[in-house]
C-alpha cells in the first residue's frame, strides 16, 4: 500500500512524467536506509493499535513487520560491525598489520591499484584512476559522423524491403501495459544493481505497481521526447583481461551497467522488431 501511495501519478497528459522518474529513482537509491525508519514508525503504531483493540489480525500483522524489520536490522549491523573490524585493524599493532595485509592480498585480483600515465608517471589515487578510465571511455565510446558517402549511396540503390503501412503503424502504436509485464517477465534475476536502484527482483515483485508508471513514462519520451539524461547514465564495471598488463585502460574488460528502465524501455522496441524480422530476411 505505501508503494502505490508512492508511485500514484496522476495520469493526465499534461503531467511531465520525466520528473516523476527522476524522483521515483532517487527514491531508489535512499529507500533501504529510510525504510527502517518508516518501519519503526509502522510498529509502534500497530502496537498501539494492537494494545487498544487485541485483535489476531492486528497481532498478525504486527509480528510480520517485526521479523521485517529485524532483518533491516541484522544487514545494518553486520555492515558495522564490518567497518568496526575495519578500522580497528588499520593501523594496529603486529597482528592487526598482519590482517590488513591479508585483506589487501585478497582485493587485489579484483580493484585497480594503479595505472600508467600517459606521460609514464603512475596513478594511484582513486579519484585520478577513475577519471583517467572516464576519459578513456568517453573517447573511445565518442560517435564519430560518417564522412564518406558511400554507405548512403549503397542503402538508395540497394534494393531492400521495406516496411508495410501496417507494419509502421505497429512500430509507432503507443506501448500498451502488455508489452511493459512481458519485459519484466523477461529479466534475468539475480543481475546486479542498476544504477538506479532497483533490482530485477523489485520490478518483478512490484510489476502490477509499476507497469502503469513506465508506461505513462516511455510513451513520454516516445513523444515527444527525448530521453533523459539521467535515464541514459550507466555505471561501467571494469575486469583485467586474463595475461595482459594492469597498468592500461585499454586492457580492461568494460561490464555496462544501464539503468533499469531503458533496458525495459529497449527490450519492449526490440519485441516489436522481432515480430517484422523474419519478413524482412532476403
Amino acid at each position: 500500500m505505501k508503494l502505490d501511495r508512492r508511485l500514484g501519478v496522476d495520469p493526465q497528459p499534461v503531467i511531465n512524467h520525466v520528473p516523476c522518474r527522476d524522483q521515483h529513482r532517487n527514491r531508489g537509491q535512499l529507500i533501504m536506509p529510510s525504510d527502517g525508519k518508516s518501519g519503526s514508525q509502522w510498529v509502534r503504531d500497530l502496537k498501539h493499535i494492537h494494545h487498544c483493540k487485541e485483535a489476531p489480525r492486528v497481532w498478525r500483522q504486527l509480528e510480520a513487520e517485526r521479523k521485517q524489520l529485524a532483518g533491516l536490522d541484522t544487514n545494518q549491523e553486520e555492515c558495522a560491525v564490518v567497518r568496526l573490524c575495519h578500522s580497528f585493524y588499520v593501523g594496529e599493532d603486529t597482528c592487526g598489520r598482519l590482517l590488513e595485509n591479508r585483506l589487501r592480498a585478497q582485493q587485489q585480483p579484483w580493484m585497480v591499484q594503479s595505472l600508467a600515465a600517459a606521460d609514464g608517471s603512475e596513478i594511484r589515487e582513486d579519484s585520478a584512476i577513475a577519471e583517467a578510465f572516464r576519459g578513456f571511455y568517453q573517447e573511445f565510446y565518442a560517435v564519430q559522423s560518417l564522412l564518406s558517402e558511400a554507405p548512403a549511396h549503397y542503402l538508395q540503390e540497394a534494393q531492400l524491403l521495406g516496411l508495410t503501412q501496417e507494419q509502421r503503424e505497429a512500430l509507432d502504436h503507443p506501448i500498451r501495459i502488455e508489452e511493459v509485464i512481458l519485459a519484466i517477465a523477461h529479466l534475468r534475476p539475480l543481475k546486479s544493481l542498476t544504477p538506479d536502484g532497483f533490482s530485477t527482483l523489485f520490478c518483478k515483485t512490484f510489476c502490477t505497481q509499476l507497469a502503469p508508471v513506465l508506461i505513462r513514462l516511455f510513451n513520454a519520451i516516445r513523444c515527444p521526447g527525448p530521453i533523459p539524461p539521467s535515464m541514459k547514465e550507466v555505471a561501467i564495471v571494469v575486469i583485467p583481461k586474463p595475461g595482459k598488463d594492469p597498468k592500461q585502460c585499454a586492457l580492461y574488460r568494460p561490464i555496462s551497467l544501464p539503468n533499469i528502465d531503458i533496458k525495459l524501455f529497449t527490450s519492449v522496441h526490440a519485441a516489436r522488431l522481432n515480430l517484422l524480422m523474419p519478413g524482412l530476411e532476403q
